[in-house]
């Protein structure tokens, strides 16, 4: 049933329907190639190799929850939590399954990644599109981020968890933007969302913007369902974890305009469909539908600028701007047959075009991962030998007690220190040159040996301290050394 504010528009069965072969042809040319680019984040999944800073730190934090533990630290901490809790419960629990939270996080964002692709095209359907060009505007999600992403695809973060979430909420919006019903759950799935990862933003402003362009009265119930979730949910977490909670979340960090600017080469891998949208903005009378779209695409990019000018916001800033140009490419091409850029080439041909340019556009520069994978055997030995070396590290650190300082909180995770992990590498780093915290004061603890093992990098902060409180050290495979107290 079509929505009230009339989102959905018939597609004329001459015009776009009649395409099903280019839009098939597409749907299984980007399946193959995301399928190959996939194939590495699903053979790393089991390793005990962690793939970047985040896993560990997320797989401790969950492990707290789960034993009920401090989630959020005292002001004088030097380990931090800046996360909202909620992906820290649903991690946690599928760790309690697993055995291991790191190889749950992964799965979890492996499955969320699907997750998103559906969910857009169940948005490019309610927003008018054909089912065919839903598909493929999913499968396009799919083929970006694991040829240009593959950082976030298969992590232990909850980015992708998150973002999973609040397409869902988008996806219940787009049924019926005016129903009291529908505005209700949408915002309570999207604050949830929020509660998971707290960046995830240009989807509810973009909704937020179009009902006051649309309906007004649908504005007021929407604004006062998403007050209500909020302090709902922010009154649980004052009432769980007091002013910690509020203290860590809000925790300070350095800016620069360089990050945003330093970040934009990266636009590259969704490019195409960026351009295509705004061709199509000025060929095409707009209409409900017509924007939302353009406002998800434009909060997209302020979102990104937003978050990316602080430091420690790698590309999963540009998640909110890849969802959105995904589902204009699959409303695009449903619509093309209401648009000037058809004129030409006629409906079927300028769709051909299209779609085999959204395609090329992921087999040209093939990725570094993929090509490695494919011709390079020594790829999956060196997996495997990073395997076998991290796991004797995790050895070494498991019959040493703590509190414990590790540069690498996967190391700290793995040899059964979650619960005694006493230090944040990168969120330390940004409270030393915010004031929030003392360096003299880290170093002052570790010389009067308050901390009985340090991993550390060769370069870190924790070696020169360590070795001034006579720790004994090993030389370690991961992160350079290993120190602990005499006697242990």
């Amino acid at each position: 049933m079509a929505s009230p504010l009339s989102l959905r528009r018939a597609v004329t069965t001459d015009g776009v329907q009649a395409t099903a072969v280019v839009a098939w042809t597409g749907v299984l040319f980007i399946l193959a190639v995301a399928a190959l680019q996939l194939a590495w984040a699903f053979e790393r999944l089991p390793y005990h190799v962690p793939i970047g800073a985040n896993e560990g730190w997320n797989a401790i934090h969950a492990a707290r929850a789960m034993l009920g533990a401090e989630l959020y630290p005292p002001a004088d901490a030097f380990m931090f939590d800046n996360y909202p809790p909620l992906s820290f419960y649903i991690v946690g629990a599928l760790g309690l399954l697993t055995g291991d939270n790191i190889i749950a996080g992964r799965m979890a964002s492996l499955a969320a990644t699907f997750v998103i692709g559906l969910n857009i095209a169940v948005v490019v359907r309610h927003l008018g599109g054909t089912r065919l060009y839903g598909i493929l505007a999913g499968c396009l999600w799919l083929g970006i981020v694991s040829k240009s992403y593959l950082l976030y695809v298969g992590v232990n973060d909850p980015q992708l968890l998150g973002f999973a979430v609040m397409t869902a909420g988008l996806a219940i919006f787009t049924v019926a933007p005016s129903r009291t019903g529908i505005l209700a759950l949408a915002s309570l799935v999207m604050v949830a969302s929020g509660f998971i990862k707290h960046n995830a933003l240009a989807i509810p402003l973009a909704c937020t913007v179009w009902l006051a362009w649309q309906d007004r009265r649908a504005l007021l119930r929407w604004l006062g369902f998403s007050l209500l979730f909020l302090a709902l949910g922010f009154a649980a977490c004052a009432l769980s974890y007091g002013a910690a909670f509020f203290e860590q979340l809000l925790m300070p960090r350095t800016y620069s305009l360089h990050n945003v600017v330093s970040l934009l080469g990266w636009l590259q891998g969704f490019i195409i469909p960026l351009a295509l949208w705004i061709a199509f903005v000025v060929t095409t009378k707009p209409d409900a539908a017509f924007r939302l779209v353009s406002l998800l695409v434009l909060f997209g990019g302020v979102v990104f600028v937003a978050t990316r000018i602080g430091e420690g916001v790698n590309i999963n800033c540009l998640f909110d701007w890849i969802i959105a140009v995904c589902i204009a490419a699959g409303v695009l091409l449903s619509r093309l047959d209401q648009s000037r850029l058809s004129a030409r080439f006629g409906v079927a041909t300028t769709a051909a075009l299209i779609v085999g340019a959204l395609c090329l556009r992921l087999v040209l520069l093939p990725s570094s991962d993929l090509m490695r994978y494919l011709t390079d055997p020594r790829q999956h030995e060196a997996l495997r030998a990073g395997d076998a070396a991290f796991r004797a590290d995790v050895a070494v650190m498991a019959r040493l007690p703590g509190p414990a300082l590790c540069d690498e909180l996967a190391l700290c995770y793995w040899s059964g220190h979650a619960a005694d992990a006493s230090y944040d590498q990168f969120n330390a780093g940004q409270a030393f040159l915010t004031g929030a915290r003392s360096q003299a004061e880290l170093t002052r603890r570790i010389e009067a040996g308050d901390f009985p093992l340090i991993a550390a990098y060769p370069q870190s902060l924790l070696v020169a301290p360590a070795r001034a409180a006579g720790l004994r050290e090993r030389p370690a495979a991961i992160v350079g050394f290993i120190f602990w107290a005499d006697g242990n």
